[in-house]
């Protein structure tokens, strides 16, 4: 019995050992960030693995407002997107699943296919149809392949969630004499807000982190969200190793502190959203 406990401890400490190794190569390059912060040039090149010899809180001071600026950008595109991702996925996945109505198959197929495409391949095609509409440093240059890009993936979920989720309830309602809008709101929503929640985080992180379209097709240093903005950094030789690196410790705290809110949440609805 002594040595199945002694197995178990040791198995365990070297668990533990493997996930400090995993979390020290995940925590240490926001912890390189935020220490190179605060260096200048010439120490950043003479220590460059060391500590500052002091914290250069101004290193701050001439990123803070752009990256502030850019910032506001990300959350109001991010934001913006994932409403409207919930709104359309949410009456498509409901209408897949509840509703029949002709060629519904061939439509849902026809929607999943476009999955299988990768999205590097789409960019040129997505480029020309945003330069012939005129959405060139435009919200919608932004919000049409970020929301057009989430929808199969988000339907699919939600149409096997609404097809096999307490479809009695569904059927009581009606005959009751509830409408489908009335079921959708008052039933099929609240069932389903383990899903809607892991569509909204993930919609939130795929969007706040996206580079490369961004880069393509806004071009007006006062609408780029901030992964993009602060690539523009530093152009003009004016700012600091310090300074930029402030920039992006600017750029990683709003996620950080999301996450820190709702990682409980995150976790679970991750969990749930899959089982379901």
């Amino acid at each position: 019995m002594k040595s199945i406990k002694k197995k178990i401890k040791n198995a365990q400490i070297g668990i533990n050992f493997v996930l400090g190794i995993f979390a020290f190569i995940a925590l240490y390059p926001m912890f390189f960030t935020f220490v190179t912060s605060f260096k200048n040039n010439s120490e950043f090149y003479a220590n460059f693995w060391g500590l500052p010899s002091k914290l250069r809180w101004e290193n701050y001071l001439p990123v803070f407002w752009s990256v502030l600026n850019w910032l506001k950008n990300s959350a109001i595109y991010s934001g913006t997107t994932v409403i409207l991702v919930l709104i359309i996925t949410s009456f498509a996945g409901y209408a897949f699943a509840r509703f029949d109505f002709k060629m519904k198959n061939v439509l849902f197929y026809l929607m999943l296919s476009t999955m299988m495409l990768p999205g590097i391949l789409m960019l040129p095609a997505l480029y020309i149809e945003i330069v012939k509409f005129n959405w060139n440093n435009t919200i919608w240059a932004l919000l049409f392949p970020w929301v057009t890009g989430s929808i199969p993936a988000d339907v699919f979920i939600l149409r096997r969630f609404f097809a096999s989720e307490a479809v009695e309830l569904f059927e009581a309602a009606k005959i009751d004499g509830a409408s489908e809008l009335r079921i959708l709101f008052s039933i099929a929503l609240p069932l389903a807000k383990p899903i809607l929640s892991t569509i909204a985080i993930l919609s939130i992180l795929g969007t706040y982190n996206d580079l490369l379209w961004p880069l393509i097709v806004i071009s007006k240093p006062s609408l780029m969200p901030v992964n993009t903005g602060i690539l523009t950094l530093g152009g003009g030789g004016v700012l600091t190793t310090g300074n930029t690196f402030a920039a992006y410790v600017l750029a990683i705290l709003p996620m950080l502190v999301v996450f820190a809110f709702l990682a409980k949440q995150f976790v679970a609805s991750l969990t749930e959203g899959i089982v379901r």
